[in-house]
């Protein structure tokens, strides 16, 4: 008892000597054991970070067997990956783990993933608290995986949303349970830094508390108590602190200046891949509801001015843009107690907080539901070589047709609307009478195209879409009808999850149902339970 106290104990007091004795200790550790069951020849990698350097390390498997070894300052959570003979590049067996000083044993008889790790105090309880946080996680997924299947009914995302919110806040909770238990392993301070990234500070902070003093005054844990200050400023809900940066011009740009409209604070910078994948999605919402009263306020962690005004111009940013050129020191970030990028606010025109974190879907959603008037889908789209006409739109509302007129000027035109599921829609351009069928979704998409080569259409923001396309990609050199049945038919067995399996069987229906009904039956219950898969149902009866 005596003995596993001290192993315990041990973590803390590596992380006093790395604050106080002027950098890392190095103790040796020793990984060794047996894999069995692999396909030789095989190789073992084992990757880890030690002193802020990515260490890779690779063993050849002997008759099974393997051994690493090598030096680390503390507990250090590492990856062991098995590459066998005939996996390709993209397939491989994983056990997550944690390098302890001393020597520990793996035993593997099937996937590594199962493997049996001994003389690893830290290996254990991280798979005690993989343990505890697997049916909250599952819960969570769930969750997520029923919002997305009914995401035209607002009432059902909504309380799936506060159902999977639940979930993650009793996941928190757990995580202050665990930490409590073991606030001296480097297991719980990882669990803990890990979250410091869009931070809720009214459950990340009894976790903090919850660390060993240690920890918590080591100059990482000092760096978090400040964050923690500074995230409690820029709350939902809280009025946002005030600031002011100079913009490219030397001009000082406040935020109380843009008060009155909706103002989306954007942190990025021009070295943060996410960040600039995620700006034309910025670009499309500024451009929906520019005149409507909203605007972006773009912060920038960049050190170079040039850098950063050339990813300006590259990204075709038009809103005003602040900076300091102090990098990751950004003192608009740190106000608001930022430390990963993208990161964005939303404020309303007092300037309270009243989102955050607010990416792709998430953002154009947000925007709808405030500027839209409880429409829950807008299609802006642009039909080159068209001049002035009509568009009509046919889609099911429950088990009634309806059709939606927008006019087109100049080939452009914007459709708004309820739709209550994700479905095929029935377009046709007058006076022409040229049809232009599509799968529409939820949120916000994009249509270009051209008015000779309507079957060319291009839809963006429509998860729907992209799957029929991706489906007659597949069949498109199939030319004979039952093979395309045939075709589908294996496809809707192999997608069981999928809404486009649904319209697949949906246009089947006229056909034979003791056919239909099999495939019908196959579907998760998420995707029956939607209205199309109602409407087949009761069909089917």
């Amino acid at each position: 008892m005596y003995n596993r106290s001290l192993r315990l104990l041990l973590p803390a007091a590596f992380l006093v000597l790395k604050a106080y004795a002027g950098g890392p200790v190095g103790r040796p550790f020793t990984l060794k054991g047996e894999v069995k069951g692999a396909k030789y020849p095989a190789v073992l990698y084992l990757t880890y970070m030690e002193d802020k350097k990515l260490v890779r390390d690779s063993a050849i498997l002997r008759d099974g067997h393997f051994i690493f070894s090598g030096s680390i300052s503390q507990p250090m959570s590492a990856r062991l990956v098995l590459k066998e003979e005939g996996m390709n590049k993209y397939t491989s067996s994983v056990r997550n783990l944690y390098l302890d000083p001393g020597v520990m044993t793996l035993q593997s008889s099937d996937e590594l993933d199962s493997a049996v790790v001994a003389g690893s105090p830290s290996t254990q309880l991280s798979d005690e608290w993989k343990k505890m946080s697997e049916p909250f996680l599952a819960h969570m997924t769930e969750c997520r995986s029923r919002a997305f299947y009914s995401r035209g009914n607002s009432d059902s995302v909504r309380i799936l949303k506060d159902q999977g919110a639940q979930a993650l806040l009793d996941l928190q909770n757990a995580l202050t349970v665990f930490v409590t238990r073991h606030p001296d392993s480097y297991v719980s301070w990882d669990l803990v830094y890990a979250n410091r990234v869009a931070m809720n500070p009214d459950t990340f902070q009894p976790a903090f508390d919850a660390l060993s003093l240690a920890f918590r005054n080591s100059p990482e844990g000092k760096t978090l108590a400040e964050q923690i200050v500074g995230v409690k400023q820029a709350m939902i809900g809280v009025r946002s602190p005030d600031f002011s940066q100079l913009d490219a011009h030397g001009n000082a740009v406040s935020l109380r200046s843009l008060h009155g409209k909706y103002v989306l604070v954007d942190f990025w910078a021009s070295w943060c891949g996410i960040c600039r994948a995620e700006n034309p999605n910025v670009l499309r919402a500024y451009n929906a509801y520019k005149d409507s009263g909203f605007t972006v306020l773009g912060v920038s962690l960049d050190d170079s001015k040039d850098k950063w005004l050339q990813a300006v111009k590259e990204d075709h940013m038009p809103w005003q843009q602040v900076c300091d050129l102090k990098g990751r020191n950004n003192d608009v970030a740190m106000l608001y107690g930022i430390v990963g990028i993208p990161q964005n606010v939303l404020l309303d025109p007092n300037g309270v907080i009243i989102a955050k974190n607010l990416r792709d879907r998430d953002l154009m959603n947000k925007l709808m539901e405030l500027f839209a008037n409880g429409q829950n889908m807008r299609l802006d789209g642009h039909i080159s070589s068209l001049k002035d006409s009509i568009a009509i739109f046919r889609y099911c509302v429950g088990d009634k047709l309806r059709n939606d007129t927008v006019a087109i000027h100049d080939g452009s035109f914007t459709w708004q609307t309820v739709m209550p599921e994700p479905q095929k829609i029935e377009a046709m351009l007058m006076p022409g009478h040229q049809l232009m069928p599509f799968y529409s979704d939820i949120g916000y998409l994009q249509m270009t195209g051209q008015s000779d080569s309507l079957d060319d259409l291009h839809l963006k923001g429509s998860w729907l879409n992209d799957e029929a396309r991706a489906f007659r990609a597949s069949i498109k050199s199939i030319s004979d009808r039952q093979q395309r049945t045939s075709a589908a038919e294996a496809y809707i067995k192999s997608h069981p999850q999928s809404l486009y399996s649904l319209c697949l069987i949906s246009d089947m229906l006229p056909d034979n149902h003791n056919e239909v009904k099999p495939l019908y039956m196959a579907l998760a219950e998420p995707v029956r339970n939607t209205p199309m898969g109602r409407r087949i149902a009761a069909a089917l009866r």
